[in-house]
């Protein structure tokens, strides 16, 4: 029914938003000797995710649909497995990847 079928799939950081510690967190320091919670950064990161599907000749819709829906979820557990084996790097190290990832494709 199918010739190929494979995908791709790749991390970029996505966003960054502040946020500031609660009445709670910052009582429980002073109670403690801690010092005062500051702002924290929280980040996120977008997951690219492609399939490409080449049918051997004329192929049914519903088949071909039922086929992807088999397969993505395994195919995205193989991800997320991937990634969790992955070192965790500092964020400044990924945007700098990034960027001269694309100063590259510039020039």
């Amino acid at each position: 029914m199918l010739g190929k079928i494979d995908g791709e799939w790749a991390l970029q950081p996505h966003s960054r938003r502040m946020v500031q510690p609660t009445k709670a967190a910052i009582a429980a320091a002073q109670a403690c000797g801690d010092p005062t919670p500051r702002p924290m950064a929280l980040y996120s990161t977008k997951l690219i995710y492609s399939v490409n599907v080449t049918p051997r000749g004329m192929v049914p819709v519903p088949a071909l649909e039922w086929r992807i829906k088999e397969d993505v979820p395994s195919n995205l557990r193989a991800v997320k497995a991937a990634v969790e084996r992955r070192p965790i790097r500092p964020v400044d190290e990924l945007i700098a990847a990034e960027a001269s990832k694309f100063a590259t494709l510039r020039a």
